[in-house]
């Protein structure tokens, strides 16, 4: 098993001397057997150097793969429980103004493992899938240290876009 490793490695290299420029290069001084260490250096400098911008993906990928991990804590917290809503809660209070609307009835059904458990995390994994690209685009519309334009400089920080109203952000990126 090993040998066929190092020979697919082998046959690799050998291939990579006929792709042009500097990717040739690169491949052939990699270092093979040092390249998990070097990726996993890579990381931790990133996620040293931008700590909001990590934990917002973080979040974001969570709530993509597994939303009832968002959705179930965020309900309780609005007072939204498995045998109604909580006396003296958000929830509560919405129904008594507003009586059981379609969206109460909906968002009341998730912790009763009712029918609006599919349409709600359907919702929260579109969203957070947007916005895990949203993120992504205004990241190369403004960058951040390692996505600055090499030629000009041009790129703000990513990390200021957690520092700023989004409509400000927006303007400023459209």
């Amino acid at each position: 098993m090993e040998e066929a490793a190092e020979a697919a490695f082998e046959t690799a290299r050998m291939e990579a001397q006929k792709v042009p420029g500097h990717l040739a290069t690169w491949v052939k001084n990699v270092e093979w057997a040092d390249l998990p260490n070097q990726v996993k250096d890579r990381i931790k400098d990133h996620i040293k150097e931008h700590p909001k911008m990590t934990a917002c993906r973080i979040v974001l990928i969570i709530a993509a793969f597994a939303p009832g991990l968002i959705v179930s804590p965020a309900l309780g917290l609005l007072g939204f429980s498995s045998v109604g809503p909580v006396a003296g809660s958000v929830s509560a209070g919405y129904q008594s103004a507003n009586g059981a609307t379609a969206g109460f009835s909906l968002l009341q059904s998730v912790p009763m493992a009712g029918y609006g458990a599919a349409a709600v995390n359907g919702v929260v994994t579109g969203a957070s899938a947007g916005a895990v690209g949203a993120v992504q685009w205004l990241k190369r519309k403004g960058g951040d240290g390692d996505m600055r334009d090499e030629r000009t400089g041009d790129g703000a920080q990513a990390e200021l876009l957690f520092e700023q109203p989004a409509e400000t952000v927006l303007k400023a990126k459209l």
